[in-house]
């Protein structure tokens, strides 16, 4: 017969009885008392100014006993007088783990803090009498060094403004130059010497006129449109000039400005309008449209005519040849040649070109206009159309 098994012991209780809750095999062991606090020794009483001149109350040749008592009670070394607190601290140092090394290691007296002694103590000087305005060092003691140099914590000084920069470098001064003089009507009157002109021109060679066709748009539009064609986003300098349909604009870049004046022809919205150079001997009018520069695109020209003399024999039929551009000559596309030319608007532009050999035979070439002046249906001017037409109100 096979002895009982002790952990089944509890399945075999009758239900009304059970020897343990469910769930537990074994009853742990119970825990252990805690220690007696009685049993601790202790703790030093604190030392204040008045009783630092008083013996301690406990003689050094009576130290305490520990709690535990472990070999640690002989670590001190002989012919020393050991203190409480070093005495408390030996009594806890103890191996927890069965594995350590018997030998630890040893601690004497001397490596923990002796006791204070009160003749090494400095004398406690009494509180300096404070005064209405608080506290403070006073003049004998030197104040301690700062880590850091002392800076002026003023607030940095503002960038100077535009305004102010061009108001410093500009001559504002006036004098007088001529004498007065009068016509023989008692019309005041001046003659300004030419170099006079000359030097003013010079100093407005970065400004361009453009000259509407048509009715001149408002100032608004003029503005953002510039300012994103031109100015790169940056404010332009624009004067509106409506009584000769006109506008002066301010281009300091130079490469931009030639840029400008080698297209000559611009829009605003459907307005239509002519930029120069400013001069004094400018015209106020505004430019003719009978002959302007306009790009023709030629289609179906034979291969062996892709280059400059080639181009200049079909452009010829169409109007003044003036150039070509690097993506023709550079054959990006063999089937389409670009050329610019001058025409004659009083004239119907060819729309095909016969180009010929010495054979008798010959190719048609198409003509593509790119742009062309609008007309204008009302007045049948060219350079705008009719909701720009200045005849009608």
């Amino acid at each position: 017969m096979l002895s009982p098994n002790s952990w089944l012991a509890i399945a075999r209780a009758p239900p009304l009885q059970p020897t343990a809750p469910a769930g537990i095999l074994c009853r742990p062991p119970p825990l252990p008392d805690p220690p007696d606090p009685t049993q601790f020794p202790p703790l030093p009483a604190p030392r204040s100014p008045s009783n630092l001149s008083k013996p301690s109350s406990l003689p050094p040749s009576q130290p305490l006993r520990p709690v535990h008592p472990t070999p640690t009670t002989t670590l001190l070394s002989a012919g020393t007088t050991p203190s409480s607190a070093s005495l408390l601290l030996a009594s806890f140092l103890h191996c927890p783990f069965p594995n350590c090394s018997p030998n630890p290691i040893p601690i004497s007296s001397t490596t923990m803090n002796p006791p204070l002694n009160p003749q090494s103590l400095p004398p406690i000087s009494p509180p300096q009498p404070s005064s209405l305005l608080g506290a403070g060092p006073s003049l004998s003691q030197s104040p301690l060094p700062h880590p850091f140099p002392f800076t002026d914590p003023s607030p940095p000084s503002a960038p100077p403004t535009w305004a102010s920069k061009v108001r410093s470098n500009t001559d504002r001064t006036l004098c007088r130059l001529s004498p007065q003089t009068f016509s023989p009507s008692g019309v005041p009157r001046v003659i300004i010497p030419d170099e006079v002109y000359q030097k003013g021109a010079e100093l407005h060679k970065d400004f361009l006129i453009c000259r509407f066709f048509g009715r001149i748009p408002a100032y608004k539009l003029i503005q953002n449109v510039l300012n994103y064609l031109w100015g790169k986003g940056k404010h332009l300098e624009i004067h509106m000039l409506p009584t000769t349909n006109s506008a002066l604009v301010r281009l300091s870049n130079d490469f931009i400005r030639e840029k400008v004046l080698l297209k000559r022809f611009w829009y605003v919205e459907t307005s239509m309008f002519h930029v120069s150079q400013w001069s004094e001997s400018a015209t106020t009018t505004t430019p003719s449209l009978q002959r302007i520069q306009l790009w023709a695109h030629l289609k179906g020209v034979p291969f062996d005519l892709i280059y400059n003399a080639g181009l200049s024999h079909i452009a010829g039929q169409i109007g003044e040849p003036k150039e070509t551009d690097d993506w023709t000559l550079s054959l990006s596309s063999v089937s389409v040649a670009h050329v610019k030319v001058e025409v004659d608007t009083s004239i119907p532009l060819p729309q095909i070109v016969e180009v010929g050999r010495s054979d008798g035979s010959f190719v048609n070439v198409e003509v593509d206009y790119p742009w062309t002046p609008p007309i204008c249906s009302h007045c049948k001017e060219l350079g705008h159309i009719s909701r720009n037409c200045p005849l009608l109100p």
